[in-house]
């Protein structure tokens, strides 16, 4: 009989840093999203860009464990980028939300 495969290797769980960065992120999209709410749409897309960038980092374990925040904050982006006229970056990051959550409804939307 053939020898049964070794299990697979489970993902890495995030370092202390990486965990670090998340929390970061999701603080840094609270305030984004006040910022959205008041129709300050440059202010909101710079912060969500800063939690995009902080999700790039590099101790962050794998893409599936930020991929839903990942996907909130493109949408959200894309929508701060169509309400500043910018359309071509508002359909990149539509479509790089797409990307993130392809079962995402308003990631279709945007």
């Amino acid at each position: 009989a053939a020898a049964a495969a070794p299990p697979a290797a489970a993902a890495a769980p995030p370092s202390e840093k990486g965990r670090r960065a998340v929390v970061k992120a999701q603080d840094i999209k609270k305030n984004a999203d006040r910022c959205f709410g008041d129709r300050d749409y440059p202010k909101a897309e710079l912060k969500y860009s800063k939690c995009i960038e902080l999700l790039s980092a590099p101790e962050i374990a794998s893409e599936a464990d930020v991929a839903e925040l990942r996907g909130a904050l493109l949408s959200n982006r894309s929508a701060c980028r169509a309400h500043l006229n910018r359309h071509g970056d508002a359909l990149a990051d539509g479509r790089a939300a797409l990307a993130a959550r392809p079962g995402w409804a308003r990631a279709h939307s945007r």
